[in-house]
């Protein structure tokens, strides 16, 4: 469960930064993701390497270590108790995913949305203007400057994300042993 923890939250990452490269246009551009070996947009990769770079300077992955030895105290060897409590909390676990995912894309996606209606616009007031051509430049520009504008954001959210994630854990650990 631990390991589901931590890999849900990064998950959350990783689906923003897939969400932000569809609609700035990158859906076309893949990387081999190193954690699952199947291809991943770019900017998803981005958003999992900024992720990883705030888990190792935050020593998050310290507290994770920690949370696997308290694993020992909370739940003994063999003394793991299933219950609905548990499957609630996965459930909220990708929950979380989910809402991280939607909080890391919001103002890239408020920013395209703004972008893409200037667009439509000129696209009507000036129809000898071939609007789709010209949108390709713009869009990733204005997603890379919105992603850019987003990052103190982003950093914050990271470290609150990371705070919550050992609580989580623990509660995860209480539930597993008492059942």
């Amino acid at each position: 469960t631990i390991g589901l923890a931590v890999r849900l939250l990064f998950s959350g990452f990783q689906v923003a930064g897939d969400m932000i490269g569809t609609q700035m246009g990158f859906s076309a551009i893949q990387m081999i993701d190193p954690m699952s070996h199947q291809n991943a947009p770019i900017i998803a990769q981005f958003q999992l390497t900024l992720g990883s770079l705030v888990f190792l300077s935050l020593n998050a992955h310290l507290l994770v270590v920690h949370a696997i030895g308290m694993s020992y105290e909370f739940v003994p060897p063999f003394g793991a108790k299933l219950s609905e409590g548990i499957a609630l909390d996965i459930i909220h676990l990708a929950q979380n995913m989910l809402r991280v995912a939607l909080k890391m894309s919001a103002p890239v996606f408020a920013t395209l949305v703004i972008v893409n209606t200037v667009l439509a616009i000129m696209g009507r007031a000036v129809p000898q203007m071939n609007v789709f051509v010209q949108s390709f430049p713009v869009t990733i520009g204005a997603g890379l400057l919105a992603m850019s504008l987003a990052v103190p954001f982003t950093l914050s959210l990271f470290e609150r994300e990371f705070e919550m994630l050992v609580e989580t854990i623990l509660g995860l650990l209480k539930a597993l042993g008492h059942g």
